[in-house]
């Protein structure tokens, strides 16, 4: 043959004599697709493709023994010069004989070679290198042609929606990871039919490990994350677990014995529902990581009796969403006891925690609650070392829960502890502190659908003595991770709902470790943002009435008593919008020592003003906002210090327009 390998006849002679020299055939190949590439136009390929399609379904012994690296080979062809981001791919001359190709390895080639080549491309897909590859080509193209090409996808992909609505434009990383994923899934599903074997799930671990890769890979970098879910979805709801064939049964080359074959075939057929369960949860809890959950603003709007407002990009995600819930079912996925399971796990973590009165000094509880953030991190990394091959993906146990909420419009554990949703959310939010890598919006805000359920569905009284028996410290922890994350939240509404969630939380959890906290985050939390937030939320505090009946404490204990609860079903209501009767008691007492805590932090906060420009400034101009409404219960000579250290701030016109409003 000859070395440049530019003609049919090297390909036919390559193919000839391929079975005894493979490795010669596949470096052949190789030139032959570089060649081809290097090419001015398409044409050149199109007809190698052609060529190379005729060989392939002429010779399948060929095929069958260079099936080993021939996909990887293929691949090569999917790139952004020949596959046009914005055409339809039917409509591109060279994907049909490409597909035509993978078509014939995965019915001619070594089902076992194919496999494991297929797996290992599963584990090279990334949008991350697509992405990049399509912006080199497209700094590199100059030519008029592609100019001119660039002005008209412009033109036809311009689109007005807002960040709701489904985008008309077709990412790289959308594209390429979609298309290799189609034809990497195609070649599995033809492989795992055509392996004879009497240990099936060996082959199906192998690949349900390398989609997982996949999928954790490539999720939350892909704008339509329904490409994942649909490929998962369509090769869990098509695999059968099946018996090993019953030429393998009498062949018995293990020699076992007819029981010992008989526990065999059972076993396999458990082992292959259960990698199989594992991968519908991968898919649901890795799949969505990058899309936030829908149930929070479903059951919110529904509290609210208003109509929810249309978001096309989720609408469309609901249809796989309840596939892949049906799915689930199928499988004999009992959701409400694996959620249980989740949350006893979650309570391992944290349950070494201690109280609060057991740590003597304060510097002593900071540390503490910083690891506290750390724990959720540390205890993945000690699951890693054994071995949860089999083990149903929590993430999507999780996102399963609140698609339950989506599909069937009711609760699957209304019941739930608000404490059980705290431990839930630490262990699975606090990693995204320290990594965005491990940010998961699907499942942070199912857990956030958790919490509103459980404060509608508990009495104030019972969600307070609940929180009462959790570790003051776990609590600050949680309650400095669900703000930093509202702060952080780019979607408009989930932050708003992140804060008027974390204002009820506030009101359900003992008053010493609510200020506490409060305190603690305006003297030192990093954004102005969530300061001023707490401010207000302190102020309402201080003047909202609790319902009637609903707690008996005493200002030093706060003991709190459980005897006559009320529910508060109806969130449409605001604190700020409640009376406060004479004699009635308010969510957070202001005692003579809060007052006291309180006008030093606003004095001193005046005090670290460095300058006219400081970011501090924002957060200083609330504090006539805080101090005057309360000032019928405020010691006169504290708020008269209060006042009398804003007025020093003569340059802050903002400042003095309100103290001006005193007078």
């Amino acid at each position: 043959m000859e070395s440049d390998g530019s003609g049919p006849v090297d390909l036919d002679a390559a193919f000839a004599t391929g079975v005894e020299d493979p490795v010669s055939l596949l470096t052949l190949l190789e030139l032959s697709i570089e060649q081809s590439s290097a090419g001015d136009s398409g044409e050149e390929q199109q007809e190698f493709l052609r060529k190379l399609l005729q060989l392939l379904e002429d010779h399948p012994k060929v095929t069958a023994v260079i099936s080993w690296d021939l996909p990887n080979q293929l691949m090569k062809f999917l790139v952004p010069r020949n596959v046009a981001l914005h055409k339809n791919l039917r409509s591109i001359p060279i994907v049909s004989p490409l597909m035509r190709c993978f078509l014939v390895v995965a019915v001619s080639g070594d089902p076992r070679d194919t496999l494991l080549c297929a797996c290992t491309l599963f584990e090279g897909v990334s949008a991350d290198d697509e992405i990049n590859r399509y912006i080199t080509w497209e700094r590199a193209s100059k030519t008029a042609d592609a100019a001119k090409s660039s002005q008209e996808v412009k033109a036809d992909g311009d689109s007005d929606g807002d960040d709701t609505s489904v985008s008309l434009e077709r990412s790289p990383g959308d594209l390429f990871v979609g298309l290799k994923l189609h034809i990497l899934f195609e070649l599995v599903t033809a492989a795992l039919k055509r392996i004879k074997t009497l240990y099936p799930s060996k082959y199906l671990g192998m690949t349900v490990f390398a989609i997982e890769k996949a999928i954790t890979k490539n999720s939350g970098l892909l704008q339509d994350p329904s490409i994942i879910l649909r490929r998962g979805y369509s090769f869990c709801r098509n695999y059968e677990p099946t018996a090993p064939p019953r030429e393998v049964i009498l062949t018995n080359d293990a020699k076992l014995t007819e029981d010992e074959l008989h526990s065999t075939i059972e076993n396999e057929l458990e082992l292959q529902r259960r990698l199989l369960r594992r991968l519908c949860t991968s898919t649901v809890g890795e799949g969505l990581k990058s899309t936030t959950d829908r149930s929070e603003v479903k059951y919110y709007y529904k509290l609210c009796k208003k109509r929810e407002p249309r978001a096309p990009f989720y609408e469309l995600l609901v249809d796989v969403k309840s596939r892949l819930y049906d799915l689930a079912n199928s499988f004999d996925i009992s959701l409400k006891d694996e959620l249980v399971n989740c949350i006893a796990e979650s309570k391992k973590v944290y349950g070494a925690v201690p109280q609060v009165s057991a740590v003597r000094s304060k510097e002593a509880r900071k540390l503490i609650e910083k690891q506290v953030l750390k724990l959720s991190l540390s205890h993945q990394l000690q699951r890693m070392t054994k071995d949860l091959s089999m083990q149903l993906n929590m993430r999507g146990i999780v996102a399963l829960s609140s698609i339950f909420y989506l599909v069937e419009d009711e609760h699957l554990y209304p019941e739930m502890h608000l404490s059980d949703a705290v431990y839930l959310y630490l262990w699975f939010v606090s990693p995204a502190l320290l990594s965005k890598a491990n940010e998961n919006l699907s499942v942070e805000g199912a857990i956030r659908y958790f919490m509103w359920v459980s404060v509608t569905q508990h009495s104030c009284s019972e969600l307070r003595e609940d929180l009462y028996h959790v570790s003051g410290i776990v609590l600050a922890a949680f309650f400095r991770c669900l703000l930093l994350r509202c702060c952080a939240e780019r979607s408009a509404m989930s932050r708003s709902l992140g804060f008027t969630l974390l204002t009820r939380l506030l009101c359900s959890c003992p008053e010493k470790v609510s200020f506490a906290f409060i305190v603690d985050t305006l003297q030192s939390f990093p954004y102005m943002q969530g300061r001023t937030f707490l401010l207000g939320v302190l102020r309402d505090m201080f003047l909202t009435a609790l319902p009637s009946g609903s707690f008996s404490r005493e200002d030093k204990s706060e003991t709190v008593v459980q005897d006559k609860s009320v529910n508060q079903d109806d969130l449409s209501a605001k604190l700020s919008q409640l009376e406060i009767g004479i004699g009635c008691s308010t969510f957070m007492n202001l005692t003579r020592e809060r007052m006291d805590v309180l006008t030093d932090l606003m004095v001193d906060s005046v005090d670290a003003l460095s300058q006219a420009s400081d970011p501090q400034i924002s957060f200083v101009e609330h504090f006539p906002d805080f101090i005057t409404p309360l000032q019928g219960q405020w010691d006169p000579s504290l708020f008269e210090r209060v006042i009398a250290k804003l007025r020093e701030l003569t340059d802050h016109r903002t400042i003095q327009d309100k103290l001006d409003k005193l007078e």
